[in-house]
């Protein structure tokens, strides 16, 4: 069963600011093999040079939703300057921003490159990654130098949520791709570990099951674990008070309930993060 679908992407932002996160290539990274951006698309806690606008209160950009406002900033940066044939909303005016900055030359953009596959656009609080087509939302998206510390058993249990929901849960409303994991015990994880070599995980969801409205998102530990506060904080629509119990426990460290969760309880977390409430089921 489909239930209605949040508002969230036709929603105007109204930004004040927006951020721009470039996100840096990693060719250190050892057995999980080079990082490259353009290449892998944007993974969760992945370095990043951010850029930061500031948006006037009357602009016309405050009526575009997240997804118009990154498709601005991809012309933007990336039509031939300084003319924007297309006609994309919002379009010249971040370009006329991102002028004032540094001198108006395209080599004075004090390092400002294209808006490419794997980086990012935030703006009032939504963040959005740029896919070889199209954008994806990164529910739980933290800037750089601003990811929280856990555990190497809270890291543990997140990762698990992401990877018993992709390999027995979510496969009846969504396809994945540039799924990757990471625990310290297993060999074959292609993901980066975590500090200290904790365990990790992120995925990129497509859902598939609303043909030609489907979104996409990119989750990591930081989505799930957004997910999770909300679960535990009180009831979550379409969610049955005994699944969301047994999730408050299993993410408050209860063994017996860890051991109980299956993947039906780990793809509602997943919609949680994804939709903010149960939609499929």
């Amino acid at each position: 069963m489909t239930r209605h679908q949040p508002p969230e992407k036709n929603r105007p932002t109204r930004p004040g600011t927006i951020s721009i996160g470039y996100t840096r290539s990693d060719r250190r990274r050892g057995p999980a093999g080079d990082y490259i951006p353009s290449v892998d698309g944007y993974q969760p806690a992945a370095a990043q040079d951010v850029v930061t606008i500031e948006v006037p209160h009357d602009s016309r950009l405050g009526q575009l939703t997240i997804h118009g406002l990154a498709e601005a900033v991809f012309v933007a940066t990336n039509a031939p300057y300084p003319s924007f044939r297309d006609g994309t909303p919002g379009a010249h005016e971040i370009a006329e921003v991102l002028n004032r900055l540094t001198d108006p030359s395209p080599a004075g953009r004090r390092g400002l490159r294209s808006l490419s596959v794997g980086d990012t656009v935030t703006a009032h609080g939504l963040t959005v990654a740029c896919l070889p087509v199209g954008f994806a939302e990164v529910p739980g998206y933290q800037p750089p130098g601003k990811h929280p510390t856990r555990t190497p058993e809270e890291a543990d249990f997140l990762t698990r949520v992401i990877t018993t929901a992709v390999e027995g849960g979510i496969n009846y409303w969504a396809s994945v791709s540039g799924y990757h994991w990471h625990f310290p015990d297993l060999d074959g994880g292609t993901a980066r570990p975590g500090p200290g070599g904790s365990a990790n995980a992120y995925v990129t969801v497509h859902e598939n099951h609303t043909e030609g409205r489907g979104r996409s998102f990119i989750l990591g530990l930081n989505g799930i674990d957004r997910a999770l506060r909300r679960i535990t904080a009180g009831p979550v629509e379409h969610m049955s008070e005994q699944r969301r119990e047994r999730i408050r426990r299993a993410f408050h460290g209860d063994e017996d309930a860890r051991t109980d969760l299956d993947a039906f309880d780990a793809e509602e977390v997943v919609q949680v993060a994804c939709f903010g409430k149960v939609v499929y089921g």
